[in-house]
Parts: C-alpha cells; structure tokens; sequence
C-alpha cells in the first residue's frame, strides 16, 4: 500500500536525512500513526526507523534508553544515558537511524515525567550526529509548552527542532487510499466517500471507520449510498462523543 501523503512523506524523509531534527505536529485523527508507519515501512535505504510511544516511557527513562537500546544488536548493557547510548550506536552501527518519539507531548507541561535538562540537551546533540536522526510527534508547536523538572517548571521547550505540520488529508489521496482498499464499492460510491471524509475534522478517523462499517451498510439495497454515509457520519459523530479514547483516534 502507497504511503497516504506521498509527497509529504519523502519531504519529511529528506529532512530527517539532512540530519535535521524535526517535530511534526499534528492533531488526533488526520492519520499522524499512519505517516510514522509510513516512514517506517517504506523502505528507505540502509536506514533503521525506530517508532516509540513516549506514553510508554514518561515514568522511566531507564525504559526509554532500554527500548532504544534493544531496536540494535550491538552487545552490552544498556547505556545509563542517551548521551551514552548514542555514542555507542555511531561507534557500532554502519547504517542511519531515525528515531521517532511520538506523543512527545507527554514530557510536556508534565511534573511528573522522569527527565531531566540534560536528556533534552542530549535530543538537541542528535543534530550534530551524522548516523541518527530525531522526529518528535506533538499536538501542538512544542517551543508552546513547558519542561518541568523535579515536579517545578524549568522553562518553555529550547529543542532545535524544525517544525512540519501535517497537511490536511486531500481528495485525491483519500480516493488512492481507498482504491487499494479493495472496497467492493462504484467509483462514484468511492468518491462520495472521498468527499464527505476530506471535509471531516478527523479524516482518518473517519475513513478507517467508514471502511469499516462499509460492509455493513451495503446490506441494505433500498437505501441510497448518499443516506446510508450521512447514517454513518452521524453515528460515528455519536461515538466519538460517547468515546473520548476511541480505536479511530490516530
């Protein structure tokens, strides 16, 4: 399956290889997992991608370094920094990383994080490391947001990271996507589909709902394709309400 915003993923690929840090930001529901798992899955040569939650690892940063860590074969125990750990990688490895820190945001305006200064001085050093690469994912521009250390506020984020926005979700790629979806659906069918989820404030959200439910809806032979989506549409607005944490929030 083609990357879901091809040309914006190899300009983000292309940065990332100029050894640029980077930190994209992105609501929920535009499909910001999908373009990790894009750059991840694409194929970019003699480069390892590593993708990890930040969710996971806010509490421990002897996990995050552990997690980083164990994405490599090289022997020995686990670096006791990242600092530490980096060098290691660009004695050991042959081949270029790229590390994505997704939900970043959780070392954010957070007291309670298990970090201190000297890990994101560290993130800032990997700009100056010609093997690794950094991406960090973030709701909001992360120089917005403070760091705080020891449960106090220390200052507003200083990472020199260049800011990419996710650009909204076109018509044409949303028809690609579903193309290879292999949707036993009209062209006109996957267009009005196309339509309705390129307007939406959650495009993909939508779309991986609407797919979903498509079977479903085709049942009935009575009701025109049109009303069966707005039904859909309409219910999937409901359970967005009900669902604060839903399966379609990516």
């Amino acid at each position: 399956m083609p990357a879901l915003r091809p040309l914006f993923t190899n300009s983000i690929i292309q940065i990332l290889q100029q050894g640029i840090s980077v930190n994209l930001i992105a609501q929920d529901g535009q499909g910001r997992r999908r373009l990790l798992e894009d750059i991840k899955f694409t194929g970019i040569k003699n480069t390892q991608v590593i993708v990890l939650n930040m969710t996971d690892y806010k509490n421990s940063y002897k996990k995050f370094t552990a997690a980083i860590w164990e994405s490599f074969t090289i022997r020995g125990t686990v670096p006791k920094s990242l600092d530490e750990l980096i060098t290691k990688v660009t004695n050991s490895i042959e081949y270029n990383t790229i590390l994505i820190l997704h939900h970043f945001d959780e070392l954010l305006n957070n007291s309670n994080i298990d970090y201190d200064t000297s890990f994101f001085d560290q993130l800032n050093s990997i700009k100056d490391c010609e093997k690794i690469s950094l991406l960090c994912v973030t709701t909001e521009s992360h120089d917005q947001s403070v760091v705080c250390v020891k449960n106090k506020v220390n200052r507003y984020s200083w990472l020199d990271l260049e800011k990419k926005r996710l650009p909204k979700l076109t018509y044409d790629e949303i028809m690609v996507e579903l193309k290879y979806r292999n949707l036993t659906l009209s062209t006109e069918e996957i267009s009005q589909l196309s339509r309705a989820t390129s307007s939406y404030v959650k495009p993909y959200s939508l779309l991986n709902y609407l797919v979903e439910k498509i079977t479903i809806i085709q049942i009935d032979k009575e009701t025109i394709f049109s009303d069966k989506l707005k039904t859909l549409i309409k219910q999937f607005n409901l359970d967005m309400e009900q669902f604060s944490n839903n399966n379609y929030s990516i």
